[in-house]
């Protein structure tokens, strides 16, 4: 039996689905699609590897070199169903599906071919509840079970995937790990919409048909068989090779008003990884290779190295030598402090949390950077990151006035900052202070609230505090601690208690006259000055008329 589409029909409700709400989670940039693909590849490594691989490989097709591959993912039967969701989606996903049926009508397809090795693969059964599979592949806000201490928490990053499609369709291959088996699956992420043959609840499977309860279901393709259609469908992998390959379908950057050439955003990959990814770069915990592809012909290679102009500084801060003084006097220095986060009591939640941590003080460490000239990206940030290797987001720290100091920080926190039981309990606390996207830590998650007692804002705000002060002892600020206050200040809001203030000598020039008499000028004013003591006193006048002195007294 072959491969085909299986689209779900409408619930009984009649409820309609307009586009894709996990999708609108995300910025859809690519620093939004590089974080997701690599903290997955991360939470996915196997123990018996030492790093986890990645490759991107950014493929164009035009004119008939694309047809093999849209053949063998079964266009015909799908296209219906892309210009049914085309027509009849909500307008964010219907202005995507138009821009990648008119990419084929021109004869150009872009592809993203995502491959990752030393990782699990999309193991589990066709119907296990937890699995990888279905985890990726069916399920949506459901993550798999294993991942509870991973980067990610909440089974939404995948949707990035979709989104970058504007096809919103994606194919996977995968070498499971611990199974000799090939495994092969794809996935069209739709709206409803009706087609020639009725309507559709939107999701659409490519797989082997079976009958299931209320009608048919697509199940992934095994063994032989899946390695063949894998290599149709560029998703092939060799034997043994465990790990996941990934395509997603008519790639597109979405905030961009015009797609960059190949080798342009394949630079942008490369950037966004180092941006993101250097701790696990640096400590080679992850390797990230970007190609770019336009027919047979590479356009570009290159590996993601972590010290990027952009990130050198903070490699530099992470890995450089602290100075054994106490002040940062010269660019490039660095000092090395150890701060507190006070992590609140978890609660007891049976099922879920059955042994809740109590409240614990846990070492962070923080290093500071000295700025070298040139070195402007991300100026006066601190690099948030925990266990995953993945920097969470760059911290702003405002300058206040006294604060003359130019730096680059990381804050080494959780199990980035070490193994202990505190250690552990942060990296906890701080996973569950993340949203969705993963790019802050804040109080406000709805898993801080459901697993954490009260504490969590002032433990954050507690910590935040604590970085802006130790920067500013670093940086030699002296603040004012004297009662008086400045000398300027006071004299002009004189304050009781203060002490007097010496008066301030003024002077006038009032009622000035001048006539012209014949030849002479008659020229009169008072001047006057105010003071506190009548002291002897003398001024000299001089007259100019078209810049020439005409008479001097004294």
């Amino acid at each position: 039996m072959s491969v085909a589409w299986i689209f779900d029909p409408p619930p009984p409700s009649g409820a309609r689905k307009g586009g894709l709400a996990n999708a609108q989670i995300f910025d859809p940039d690519i620093d939004s699609f590089v974080r997701e693909v690599l903290q997955n590849a991360r939470d996915q490594k196997i123990d018996t590897a030492e790093s986890v691989s990645v490759r991107f490989a950014l493929k164009e097709f035009t004119g008939p070199d694309f047809v093999g591959l849209l053949e063998a993912m079964g266009w015909a039967e799908l296209e219906p169903h892309i210009n049914g969701a085309a027509e009849q989606g909500g307008i964010t996903i219907r202005q995507r599906l138009e821009d990648g049926l008119a990419q084929l009508d021109g004869g150009t397809l872009r592809v993203m071919l995502i491959e990752d090795r030393g990782t699990r693969g999309l193991t589990g059964g066709e119907d296990e509840e937890h699995g990888n599979f279905n985890a990726l592949c069916r399920h949506e806000l459901v993550t798999s079970a294993d991942r509870r201490d991973s980067g990610g928490s909440f089974g939404v990053g995948k949707s990035v995937l979709w989104r970058f499609s504007n096809l919103s369709t994606v194919i996977f291959g995968s070498w499971l790990d611990g199974e000799d088996q090939m495994r092969f699956f794809g996935r069209s992420l739709l709206p409803w919409h009706e087609t020639h043959d009725g309507a559709w609840e939107g999701s659409g499977w490519l797989g082997l048909p079976q009958d299931a309860k209320g009608g048919a279901r697509a199940v992934s393709l095994l063994g032989e068989e899946a390695e063949d259609l894998a290599m149709s469908c560029q998703v092939a992998r060799e034997p043994g090779d465990s790990g996941t390959s990934i395509l997603v379908v008519g790639f597109d950057e979405p905030t961009l008003e015009e797609e960059p050439a190949v080798d342009e955003l394949c630079g942008l990959v490369v950037e966004s990884a180092a941006r993101w990814f250097w701790p696990a770069l640096q400590a080679g915990q992850m390797e990230v290779l970007v190609e770019g592809w336009e027919n047979d012909e590479e356009v570009f290679a290159k590996h993601v190295h972590p010290a990027l102009p952009e990130t050198a500084p903070f490699v530099e801060a992470e890995t450089g030598a602290p100075e054994v003084d106490e002040t940062l006097d010269g660019p490039g220095e660095i000092l090395e402090r150890e701060i507190t986060l006070s992590v609140p009591e978890q609660k007891h939640r049976p099922g879920h949390i059955d042994d809740p941590r109590p409240a614990v003080d846990a070492p962070l460490r923080l290093r500071v950077r000295m700025a070298e000239s040139g070195e402007a990206d991300h100026q006066n940030t601190v690099a948030l990151r925990r266990g995953t290797g993945m920097v969470v987001d760059y911290h702003e720290i405002r300058q206040r006035s006294g604060l003359d100091l130019s730096f680059h920080a990381v804050l080494d926190a959780g199990t980035a900052q070490g193994d202990t039981e505190a250690n552990k309990a942060a990296e906890e606390f701080l996973r569950a202070a993340e949203p969705p996207a993963h790019r802050e830590w804040t109080h406000r998650t709805e898993r801080v609230k459901a697993e954490y007692k009260t504490g969590a804002k002032g433990a954050l705000d507690g910590l935040f505090g604590e970085i802006e002060r130790v920067i500013r002892d670093l940086a030699k600020v002296e603040e004012i601690e004297s009662d008086e206050g400045p000398e300027a200040l006071r004299k002009l809001f004189p304050l009781p208690g203060l002490g007097p203030v010496e008066p301030v000598p003024y002077y006038r020039l009032s009622d000035p006259q001048a006539s012209l008499d014949g030849e002479a000028w008659n020229v009169a004013a008072t001047y006057s000055r105010k003071e506190p003591q009548s002291l002897p006193w003398t001024f000299r006048v001089s007259l100019h008329i078209e810049s020439r002195r005409l008479s001097e007294t004294s």
